[in-house]
């Protein structure tokens, strides 16, 4: 499994899938360990100088969890700067990425909010293949949903060079010390 010390992120766009995901009590969402694990690995792309992309979920759809991910950046921001933009895959988004500096990072909106996330297998017609063009690097950080046949988790690595996040490598680490 290719690791962030594979790759030099110097100037690249790198698409992060990271594991936001926390308790929501009454609306507001929790801090979470997830949170605190992600920002590690946004931190140590920032120091890389990557241009960072950060894709996450929250909840799902139907449920009451499934909200926007503007409290998480909120969140992150306590740990690492980010900018939350309220879009995927439009103009805002693509604006977004593409006025990236090195060193920056930003969070999108709750990737399950766009329904190609689950159905990878229209590859060739899936709305998130403009991710894909506008990014250099995968990493998957989302130790939680590596099981999941969704489109930032099995489609994206087939067509970028990808690697696991801080959080996905010390989860890892941990599965192999059980015997």
């Amino acid at each position: 499994m290719k690791t962030l010390r594979n790759f030099n992120f110097k100037g690249k766009i790198v698409l992060l899938r990271a594991d936001l995901n926390s308790d929501v009590l009454n609306g507001k969402v929790l801090m979470s360990e997830k949170i605190k694990e992600s920002a590690k690995t946004i931190n140590y792309l920032k120091q890389k100088r990557a241009k960072i992309v950060v894709i996450a979920h929250q909840g799902r759809p139907g449920k009451s969890d499934f909200i926007s991910l503007k409290q998480h950046a909120k969140l992150l921001n306590k740990y690492t700067k980010i900018k939350f933009v309220d879009d995927i895959l439009g103009k805002k988004a693509q604006e977004a990425i593409r006025n990236l500096r090195e060193g920056e990072a930003i969070l999108l909106e709750n990737i399950r909010f766009e329904k190609d996330e689950f159905f990878p297998e229209k590859e060739k017609k899936n709305k998130l293949m403009k991710l894909i063009e506008l990014a250099d690097i995968y990493v998957n950080d989302a130790f939680s949903v590596c099981h999941r046949k969704q489109a930032s988790i099995v489609l994206f690595p087939k067509y970028l060079p990808s690697c696991s996040g801080k959080l996905l490598e010390k989860e890892v680490s941990a599965l192999k010390k059980i015997k």
